[in-house]
């Protein structure tokens, strides 16, 4: 157990993760607060009047801005595995609303301006992953393309094929589902999964570079909208161990809100 100052705040940290950030009165006064779980999540409708800190803009003014945590005697990949290995276990373990996906697509569509003509790409969601068919099928009442990733071999950049009510889809690689007749589309919004994401749109992905490979060859020749759909309980407090290749989302949509990162 160690504990890193931070100004007036103090940020006890176990095994890499922040167990909990709270504001000092004396410098020389540091209390570990319990908690139940090794990984601290930061935002959520049901934590509000807890001590850990809404993420947000609207965050509370002793929330010390973006800090961040990088493990002593650990590479970047080690700590960014370390990271991911804790975000996906916490994850699956997640006691899932069925009620969650239709709430996050209501926020969707009231916080996403889909420019005319545009093409939205989805994911067709694994494990616990958030579900998007309520969003996909309410683009589809709306006469909105959507499309699916593709994974090539030897390719890093994903590529998209058209997703119809009535297109047939086949297991792929890992398991995800695809087209199985490909009509090639370019997407000019992104749904995006993800394991954990921070205050600063920073995504944890699965860690083979798919989605941020993708995300940076298409910001390279238009303005791409990028939108990560996560639980709430997916948000972290410390800033996420990035790297130069590491691509930032635009927004995140949880089931209780929206969150811009634009700026």
């Amino acid at each position: 157990m160690i504990y890193v100052t931070y100004g007036l705040y103090v940020v006890w940290v176990l095994r890499g993760a922040c167990i909990v950030t709270i504001p000092l009165t004396d410098t020389n006064l540091a209390r570990e607060l319990s908690l139940l779980r090794p990984w601290s999540w930061t935002y959520g409708a049901h934590l509000l009047k807890r001590v850990i800190a809404d993420i947000s803009r609207s965050r509370p003014s002793w929330f010390p801005p973006y800090p961040c945590l990088t493990m002593i005697g650990f590479s970047m990949s080690d700590e960014k595995n370390q990271v991911r290995q804790s975000a996906k276990s916490f994850r699956d373990q997640l006691l899932v609303d069925p009620d969650w996906a239709d709430q996050a697509a209501h926020i969707f569509f009231d916080s996403i301006s889909i420019p005319i003509g545009a093409v939205v790409s989805a994911y067709f969601p694994i494990g616990k992953e958030i579900d998007t068919l309520p969003i996909v099928k309410e683009l589809w009442t709306r006469n909105i393309d959507v499309c699916l990733p593709v994974m090539l071999p030897d390719n890093l950049e994903l590529k998209f094929s058209k997703w119809e009510s009535e297109t047939g889809l086949l297991p792929a690689s890992f398991g995800i589902l695809e087209p199985a007749e490909k009509e090639w589309v370019e997407p000019d919004v992104l749904i995006v999964p993800l394991l954990a994401f921070d205050q600063r749109g920073c995504r944890m992905g699965y860690g083979k570079g798919h989605y941020d490979a993708t995300i940076a060859a298409l910001r390279a020749k238009k303005n791409l909208i990028t939108v990560g759909l996560a639980y709430a309980e997916q948000a972290v407090l410390l800033a996420l161990p990035t790297e130069p290749h590491d691509q930032k989302l635009d927004f995140v949509i949880t089931p209780q809100r929206f969150f811009d990162f634009r700026s």
